[in-house]
């Protein structure tokens, strides 16, 4: 296993014991963050196991991208208050899980391919959480530093990896194309991924049901 995986792996792993140890005092949305930490560090574990057993790591992905918008949609369902948000949000979760079965068997293979239309929708999805989160806050600004709202640290950190996958995804057709070098956008991607789930630890990490800073959003 290489260190970049291992350093990745400690991260996750971090992240969830985080979750897990502060579970009954985190408040519901960083409850569903918590887990879904953890899923992410068991299933990044399970994609090793698949490449030994079946030599491909893709099924972990596609069952992954499917898991991952459920959660995330559930955890923004929680965080917005808007009665129509919330709706729209829940309605959302249906149509992505068929869109990503019929890619799955039509378009791009379980056992083969990465579910990469999967993950561009789901990652355009959560730009649109983020930015509907964003405003709420800026309309209803909480009276706690910006370093200890755990939904500022969470919501940061969506977009910034949301929109860099984004990119990546949507361009990498055209760097290959092109035979352009890409190992500095490969870096790039690797230190978010990092921050990414670095950041959900100190948003478990700070979170707490009990400071008031989340009780609009529950």
């Amino acid at each position: 296993m290489r260190p970049h995986f291992l350093i990745y792996l400690l991260v996750l792993l971090t992240s969830s014991t985080i979750g897990m140890v502060r579970f009954k005092k985190l408040t519901v949305p960083f409850r569903f963050l918590a887990v879904l930490a953890t899923y992410s560090f068991v299933s990044e574990c399970a994609t090793r196991l698949l490449i030994k057993t079946i030599h491909s790591s893709m099924p972990a992905y596609h069952i992954i991208a499917i898991v991952h918008f459920v959660l995330f949609s559930i955890i923004y369902y929680h965080l917005i208050k808007d009665p129509t948000l919330r709706k729209i949000i829940l309605l959302l979760i249906i149509p992505f899980i068929a869109f990503s079965v019929v890619n799955t068997f039509y378009n791009q293979s379980f056992l083969l391919s990465f579910p990469s239309n999967s993950v561009l929708l789901s990652e355009a999805v959560y730009i649109f959480y983020t930015l509907l989160l964003f405003r709420q806050m800026l309309l209803n600004p909480v009276l706690i530093p910006l370093y200890k709202q755990s939904v500022f640290w969470f919501n940061i950190a969506m977009l910034i990896f949301s929109a860099v996958t984004l990119f990546n995804l949507g361009m990498i057709n055209y760097f290959n194309k092109h035979n352009i070098d890409t190992s500095l956008l490969d870096s790039i991607i690797y230190i978010i991924s990092l921050s990414f789930y670095g950041l959900f630890g100190y948003a478990l990490f700070i979170n707490n049901k009990f400071d008031g800073e989340n009780s609009p959003h529950n």
